[in-house]
């Protein structure tokens, strides 16, 4: 009576499994971790800069000026750009430092 049945430590071999299956699932590779930061750096600085470059070119387009206004616009939009990378690389920094 002191011997378990062989479907109880198949049991108990199939939830390790499980949960080593969960765990590595959870758990991105570190270059996997990398590439997603590397995007959304960079996403977050090309988005303002193409949102103001056709702002300001659909204004000279509609004032009928030189490309003045795409300039200024763009100017602020690799401001903007600049900002959010900023922000992005800060925040990154501040999750890697708390696990």
């Amino acid at each position: 009576m002191s011997e378990t049945p062989q479907d109880i430590h198949d049991l108990d071999e199939r939830i390790v499994k499980a949960k080593n299956k969960h765990l590595s699932a959870t758990n991105p590779s570190p270059q996997r971790v990398v590439f997603i930061n590397v995007l959304q750096i960079t996403l977050e600085m090309l988005s303002p800069l193409i949102v103001a470059t056709c702002i300001g070119y659909l204004l000279d387009n509609l004032l009928n000026t030189l490309p003045i206004i795409m300039i200024v616009m763009i100017v602020f939009g690799v401001a903007a750009g600049v900002l959010n990378a900023y922000r992005a690389a800060v925040k990154i920094d501040k999750d890697m430092k708390e696990d």
